[in-house]
């Protein structure tokens, strides 16, 4: 009989029996007095759905469902008509997965609460573990510092300074647009879920000055640059980051796949590199053919260096773009100013290689599912690399020394050399 519903006046409330246990209120559903021994407690019991909740990790997790009570206060300290308001404003947040106790959902959870949601909603909408690592690994270098700090802490003003170290003290524009649109894109994602935290910080006008097209870094090599460029890379101080260079040309990879490229990936006899799917950008495995060019540069290679890594001494950190992190802007001593800096042979390095291998391929008249085969990207009817009986691997090698031999003529090179 106590857990039935009644209509409470302060009058019924006084005349109640000590220890009586639960006296809920048919004015607002979720409301109950709770008579002790000793006090009377106003209570409130609420329901969410598709919230998030602790994990007991310290983190959180998505639930469909998660109970709430919360003790509004004591009577007759608290009369019945503040308790039945009290209760409204409680049972408000309940719906909206916020704990009465902590009304503020930017004072509950962190800037690594954050990302780590993030990643668990990108894992269950089957994005790609590089893709996934990436992210993180950008948040990890570049906001160590912001990750205990609550969400509420995080202003405008706090991202346009972290924007502008990044982008201009460091020399890293790219780095930082792509820091901040995942940032920006987990917390509009997070606030869907979670009304009650503010908007997000960072702001929808442009951070940056925008680049200019000239010598921007999707453009392929044209005219004198094939020349220069095979002269840089001949001529580098780090022959190993020379030889990386190369090979990046040659090949016709992201500049990433490059840079972590394993020796244990290579088959030299065979005349090919296995790449894994757990380092491609489409998840898939990929075989690359390898000219005789291409076999002559990671021969020198064994010869500089006989670490686990091809071409650099040490794995790059998640998220770091070596091909990326030059800068593009010094301040001026005298001024204070920022003067754009133009990039050693304006930005030879990174996918302008990859474009300018594409490039080729189409001036030589290659197929597009071949082009597309070399350059590990999917195929229309294809599930795997190298099932169709039109691409098989010698084909896919023949047309591989043909693209070598049109760019080393391209940039002057005699005998590969």
């Amino acid at each position: 009989m106590g857990r039935r519903r009644q209509t409470l006046t302060e009058d019924k409330i006084r005349h109640l029996k000590a220890g009586s246990g639960i006296h809920r209120d048919d004015r607002v559903g979720g409301l109950f007095l709770d008579v002790g021994k000793f006090k009377r407690s106003w209570k409130v019991q609420g329901t969410a759905y598709d919230v998030l909740r602790s994990d007991g990790d310290g983190g959180h997790e998505f639930a469909d469902r998660v109970d709430m009570r919360h003790t509004l206060g004591q009577w007759p300290a608290m009369s019945l008509d503040e308790a039945r308001k009290a209760a409204i404003d409680a049972l408000a947040l309940m719906k909206k997965g916020i704990h009465p106790a902590r009304s503020s959902v930017g004072a509950l959870y962190t800037v690594e609460d954050l990302y780590n949601q993030n990643d668990k909603r990108l894992e269950r909408d089957g994005a790609s573990e590089v893709n996934r690592r990436n992210i993180m690994g950008n948040a990890t270098r570049h906001l160590k510092d912001w990750m205990p700090k609550p969400l509420a802490e995080i202003t405008t003003d706090m991202v346009v300074e972290r924007h502008n170290v990044i982008a201009f003290d460091d020399g890293h524009p790219e780095a930082a647009r792509h820091l901040f649109k995942e940032f920006s894109a987990a917390w509009n994602i997070f606030r869907e879920l979670n009304r009650k935290l503010p908007e997000c910080p960072v702001p929808r006008r442009r951070l940056y000055a925008k680049r200019s097209m000239e010598g921007a870094e999707d453009k392929p090599l044209h005219g004198d640059e094939w020349s220069r460029f095979w002269q840089h890379a001949t001529e580098h101080p780090d022959q190993l980051k020379g030889l990386s260079l190369k090979f990046n040309l040659l090949s016709g990879t992201r500049p990433v796949n490059t840079a972590d490229l394993e020796w244990r990936w290579c088959d030299l006899d065979a005349a090919r590199v296995n790449y894994p799917g757990s380092v491609m950008k489409n998840g898939a495995r990929f075989v690359l053919p390898l000219s005789g060019a291409m076999l002559d540069v990671l021969r020198q290679a064994r010869e500089l260096w006989d670490g686990p890594l091809v071409f650099y001494r040490r794995p790059a950190a998640p998220g770091h773009k070596r091909w990326r992190e030059q800068p593009t802007r010094e301040r001026q001593p005298e001024t204070g100013e920022w003067v754009r800096t133009p990039r050693p042979l304006s930005g030879l390095v990174g996918h302008r290689l990859r474009h300018s291998h594409s490039n080729v391929c189409r001036a030589l008249g290659i197929d597009q599912d071949m082009r597309n085969m070399l350059h590990a990207q999917r195929v229309e009817g294809i599930a795997d690399v190298y099932t169709s009986r039109l691409f098989q691997f010698p084909q896919l090698l023949e047309a591989q020394e043909r693209i070598t031999a049109e760019i080393l003529r391209r940039c002057g090179v005699a005998g590969g050399k």
